[in-house]
């Protein structure tokens, strides 16, 4: 029955779009499942940046997107298995982006019915024009493998971008999962730092699922104040959480026996604009966390829990446990959070386990994940929290996670392949 129904939801919209509204390669035969034949098209379509946006379940549906600098009209995604002969078309939406009086057509997709532990590729079509191919491999249950970058945001070339994220994924074939945890790019509303994040990692995006979370840099306008982070959540088609305000802001999604659970921490960016995302989110955090069944539970959210040389609002001092820590820290004991990934301060940091705000053996697993840009900070040792602390000005590192129902395992890379640290707790 179960297989049945997602053979229904493959159908796309074949049924729904008459042959003047379909491509034009010869979409001549309609298998009886909805599907076609894989067609030649004669020309490249002007679509640019394809991605696989992760979704609440990724292995049974996928939200694929893309962009153009100008409309395209009847655009569809074909997506079928790599082991197959045949393709089935969906539609996608227009959004018109519009940031610092530029403008770019966003297009988004939302793919259901997909078979769990397969390969798929996709592209997106309009009459005799055809994009690049992208590949979508859905999870399996037993297993997650992801890539954890954090702060790649470059100031003018984003060259040390390409090269981390390039090296990690080509060291990690097997990782089609890619997360980065805020200050995706330098200034939020400046289009040409998103067209430039893109532009020296296009092959290899286009080949993994990303699941991106907000940082304060994508709350910054043109002129440096706050603003809300309307690149962000037109460049992504995140999970829904069901809120009246602040959708796209914060979500949820499973992969293999991992609930990751992606905060939104960035309240001195965004309470002048849109109050009242920290009390929404909390008791949205206590609903999401409870009802997951899966082993690990993971947060990932931008800013980090401690003040280093930063000023501390909590205090009113320099150092120490900051504010997000006593917002956050004490519900995350309660909901029994097997590990925090945190980034902002461009350094790694790793704190082993913290409960009731002090080292433990016991709690949250605490770690905070260096950069993957070319902002680079001197930040000094916290004596209480840091156990393992890289010397000197960091270069460019990642994290390689992997996780089985007993064991979750994590490894920080230099981008040449070096490894920093290495961390493993086990259920």
């Amino acid at each position: 029955m179960e297989r049945s129904l997602r053979a229904l939801l493959f159908l796309g919209v074949d049924f729904l779009f008459p042959d003047h509204l379909r491509p034009r390669a010869e979409a001549a035969e309609i298998y009886f499942d909805g599907s076609h034949p894989i067609q030649d098209y004669l020309l490249k379509l002007s679509a640019s940046h394809l991605r696989a946006v992760i979704t609440k379940d990724s292995a049974h549906e996928a939200m694929i997107m893309c962009q153009s600098d100008k409309p395209l009209k009847k655009l569809m995604v074909e997506i079928g298995r790599m082991s197959e002969d045949r393709l089935t078309w969906f539609g996608a939406t227009e959004e018109k982006l519009t940031l610092g009086g530029a403008s770019v057509y966003i297009y988004s997709s939302p793919i259901k019915g997909l078979e769990e532990n397969a390969v798929y590729r996709y592209r997106f079509v309009a009459d005799d024009a055809a994009s690049d191919w992208g590949e979508l491999a859905t999870f399996v249950s037993d297993k997650t493998e992801a890539i954890v970058f954090t702060d790649s945001q470059c100031g003018g070339d984003y060259s040390d971008w390409y090269k981390t994220f390039n090296s990690a994924v080509n060291r990690h074939k097997n990782a089609k999962l890619a997360i980065n945890l805020g200050d995706i790019v330098d200034n939020g509303e400046a289009l040409w730092h998103w067209e430039g994040w893109y532009k020296g990692i296009e092959e290899n995006l286009r080949k993994r699922i990303f699941a991106p979370i907000i940082g304060n840099h994508e709350c910054y306008s043109l002129k440096w104040k706050y603003c809300l982070p309307k690149g962000f959540l037109g460049q992504f088609k995140t999970p829904a959480n069901n809120s009246e305000k602040f959708e796209g802001y914060y979500y949820s999604f499973d992969y293999g026996p991992v609930h990751f659970i992606a905060l939104n921490n960035n309240f001195l960016e965004i309470d002048p604009n849109l109050p009242g995302l920290l009390e929404e989110e909390l008791i949205w955090l206590e609903k999401d966390a409870i009802a997951s069944d899966k082993p690990w539970k993971i947060v990932l959210m931008h800013k980090d829990i401690l003040a280093y040389n930063e000023y501390n609002a909590y205090t009113n001092d320099y150092g120490g446990l900051n504010d997000i820590a006593h917002d956050f820290m004490g519900v995350f004991d309660k909901l029994n959070i097997d590990l925090v990934l945190t980034g902002h301060m461009h350094v790694y940091r790793n704190r082993g386990h913290i409960y009731n705000f002090l080292p433990s053996d016991k709690g949250p697993y605490y770690i905070l994940c260096g950069l993957s840009g070319n902002a680079r900070y001197d930040v000094p040792k916290d004596e209480t929290f840091d156990k393992v602390v890289l010397q000197g000005k960091e270069t460019d590192n990642y994290l390689h996670l992997t996780a089985t129902k007993e064991e979750l395992s994590l490894v920080c890379y230099l981008s040449d392949g070096k490894i920093l640290d290495e961390v493993t707790l086990r259920k």
